[in-house]
């Protein structure tokens, strides 16, 4: 587990630039390297300069503005070698300040370029590492050397890590919380180093900016591959005895007796990283945290729960680190992007729920964005798990932030369900903090499920109703006990927001009833038949768009013009007299062919298959079965609800036509004179083929509105599993008498 935390998330962050660091004066006194020309300080607060000198020598600082005017001075004694001189920083502005620093009346420091205005903390792992140069619209700045704004500043900090950063400022990993970022300095947007900083803190900080007016700086501080625990100091844990043994029970724990400095860790050890980055922060005022981190603890199987825990811990930790006093420090988080965390795909969706009930936890602190509506596109070295578009999450970020500490607008976090009523067959989700109001760019809105008393989750359908409810449904379900959105490994096409002015803000991901997710629903984005082309986000070697459905001895194509009812439908043209048509299920991966991991593969919970088909030609078409591929060679074949065939015929009438294929009578290579199986033998399947015969060498045919049912959502299978069996046997002794009283009398 641990080798494929580092190698999925340290190595994409590695390939942005590192400033070179600002080295102190060769004097008896001597400023720590966090204090460096083009500095930003947190504007109206109280801030201090820190470093080393002689003890009881005086260390006097002199701020002057743009016009050399000296505008206040402050002092303070050196004691155990360590000076720090507290200063009130003045108003924000773009005006451009120098610091001059003495020990006794001499000069050993000028601090030039320095600016005030609002500074944030930027942390978390790989994601929020991962450098402008190589997101999206980043890597074409930087390959044309764009100059970014010089009213954004950035700290930066070194790996720390040898076998990346020959500069490594360690030879150890220190068990004790440091007093200095060694090797760290600060740089302006118009440097070239620029493009090595976190691209979601980058366009955080520059949209915050445009929009305050004011300059803003950040200190760069995540690192790829780490779990939480290494961003939260000793003293918490060892206060924690509920975190301290989910520690011990992921064999993370620590003692101080078992911590080996030599072959520490810095990925993996709890504190490692708290000690080196965050603790020698302690002396700077800043407005809030922008945090962009889980993944490592998805793969540590960390619970909702206890990453719950650990995710306070932290803000109770560091709001007393930077002296937030009787008050929260502000977070600004995001949740996490598709990936393959596990077999099943279900522990996304649960830590995406998780954070955002972290949110709720306390939303005068806490605010949160979602990402699922865009796009998971990457650059093959820096895998799936690294999506390319920071931007729009920086954005966000920066959005919610202007309601959560500046009081800029009415969303200070993402719409999140207020209450749920179940009424008439519907599930109607009222959400808080819409804003204007919910909306959604789609004519359709997608993206939602609902389940019955089996748990069962199927497509739904919903309407926005008022300014903050969604109505849910699916006719097939008269008694519904839990709807989802935006809930599952995958999500295509979820694309409803909460709003301010013009501003779309995606609403949280959700599950009305978690006593009901024990059946994960996984998309099945095929049966909408609206789109030609999918993003499946299985693994770094298949992630990628590919073709929703494939075409064998015809073509497809989608168009509104063969829909059934909204949306697009495919139209089938083919040339020949066998044609058949299929979803794509699988990729290549390693050499073999394997099912996408957030596409459905058991169709044995669902009795019914639906679909509509229509007939464009002038000759009949007939539809010789629907194959549910166990593999490439063994397959089973739904009778036509009603029938004993497989077959169903389409006639040349240009009319929509309803298919229904009952799947709880299937048969074994489509042989309709063998037995028949349950729909227990559909699952694990590999692939599934719309199979078709006509009587001319063209045929035209649209489909459209693919629709699974289970034994609650239809009339036809009201029975459960164990009913149904035995009325089976019933019926089979009862042809059995039946077939002996005839033979008697005859």
């Amino acid at each position: 587990m641990k080798k494929r935390l580092i190698s999925l998330l340290i190595a994409p962050i590695l390939l942005g630039c590192i400033s070179t660091p600002a080295f102190a004066s060769n004097t008896k006194a001597t400023l720590y390297d966090m204090y460096s020309d083009n500095m930003l300080f947190q504007q109206n607060a109280i801030s201090k300069i820190s470093g080393t000198a002689t003890n009881g020598s005086k260390i006097e600082i002199e701020i002057y503005n743009s016009k050399n005017e000296k505008l206040l001075t402050a002092s303070a004694k050196t004691e155990n070698n360590n000076f720090s001189v507290e200063f009130l920083a003045p108003k924000g502005s773009f005006e451009s300040y120098s610091i001059v620093v003495k020990e006794n009346g001499k000069i050993f420091k000028t601090l030039k370029n320095v600016l005030f205005g609002e500074l944030w903390l930027a942390s978390g792992q790989s994601n929020m590492h991962y450098p402008l140069a190589q997101a999206s619209g980043g890597k074409e700045d930087a390959e044309n050397h764009k100059k970014q704004s010089e009213y954004i500043r950035v700290m930066t900090m070194p790996i720390y890590d040898k076998s990346i950063d020959s500069r490594s400022y360690y030879d150890t990993l220190p068990y004790e919380e440091q007093s200095d970022v060694k090797g760290s300095s600060w740089i302006t947007g118009e440097s070239e180093s620029i493009y090595g900083v976190s691209a979601v803190a980058f366009y955080f900080a520059n949209k915050l900016s445009e929009d305050l007016n004011i300059p803003v700086g950040f200190i760069n501080a995540p690192l790829g591959g780490t779990p939480i625990a290494t961003w939260i100091p000793r003293d918490a844990i060892e206060d924690s005895e509920d975190f301290k043994n989910t520690l011990i029970n992921h064999g993370q724990y620590i003692s101080k007796n078992d911590w080996n400095s030599k072959s520490g860790n810095i990925y993996q050890d709890l504190t490692a990283n708290y000690n080196i980055r965050i603790a020698p922060l302690k002396n700077f005022a800043v407005s809030g945290l922008v945090w962009y981190q889980g993944e490592s603890d998805v793969m540590l199987n960390y619970s909702p729960e206890e990453y719950s825990l650990a995710f306070n811990l932290l803000q109770d930790s560091y709001s007393k680190l930077f002296n937030f006093e009787n008050k929260k420090m502000p977070i600004v988080f995001t949740q996490l992007a598709p990936y393959s965390y596990d077999d099943d795909g279900f522990c996304l969706p649960q830590m995406n729920i998780a954070f955002a009930d972290i949110q709720k936890q306390d939303p005068s602190s806490r605010a949160l964005v979602a990402s699922y509506d865009l796009t998971p596109t990457y650059i093959p070295e820096a895998g799936a798990i690294h999506p390319e578009p920071k931007r729009q999450i920086g954005e966000r970020m920066a959005f919610v932030s202007q309601g959560l500490v500046y009081n800029k607008n009415n969303l200070s976090t993402f719409a999140y369900v207020k209450s749920v009523e179940i009424k008439n067959s519907n599930i109607f989700v009222t959400l808080d903090n819409v804003g204007d109001g919910l909306a959604s760019d789609q004519e359709i809105l997608k993206g939602f499920s609902i389940c019955g008393n089996d748990g069962i989750y199927l497509n739904a359908n919903a309407e926005i109703i008022s300014k903050d409810t969604i109505k849910i449904w699916n006719e097939n379900i008269r008694t519904p006990k839990s709807a989802t959105y935006a809930y599952s490994a995958t999500t295509n096409n979820a694309r409803v927001y909460s709003t301010n002015n013009e501003k779309l803000l995606p609403i949280s991901p959700f599950i009305t009833d978690k006593s009901y997710c024990e059946k994960f629903w996984k998309e099945n984005h095929w049966i909408d038949c609206d789109n030609d082309t999918v993003w499946h986000n299985a693994t770094s070697l298949t992630a990628g768009y590919y073709d929703t459905w494939e075409a064998n001895n015809c073509t497809i194509t989608f168009s509104r013009e063969n829909c059934y009812k909204d949306g697009n439908g495919i139209n089938v043209n083919a040339n020949a007299s066998d044609f058949s048509i299929n979803p794509l299920m699988k990729a290549e991966l390693d050499g073999n062919n394997t099912n996408f991991y957030d596409i459905e593969t058991d169709y044995s919970k669902y009795v019914e298959l639906n679909f509509y088909i229509r007939n464009n030609g002038k000759k009949p078409v007939t539809l010789t079965g629907v194959n549910f591929y166990k593999n490439s060679k063994s397959y089973f074949t739904p009778v036509v609800l009603g029938t004993s065939s497989n077959d169903f015929i389409v006639p040349a009438n240009n009319e929509w036509h309803k298919v229904t294929l009952d799947l709880s009578r299937v048969n074994l290579n489509g042989n309709e004179d063998g037995l028949l199986y349950a729909n227990d033998k559909l699952s694990e399947i590999e692939n599934i083929k719309l199979c078709f015969e006509s009587e001319g060498p063209a045929s035209n045919i649209s489909i459209d509105n693919f629709s699974f049912a289970t034994a609650e959502s239809t009339e036809n299978f009201n029975l459960n599993s164990n009913m149904m069996t035995t009325l089976t046997i019933l019926q089979s002794i009862l042809n059995t008498i039946v077939i002996i009283i005839r033979t008697i009398f005859n």
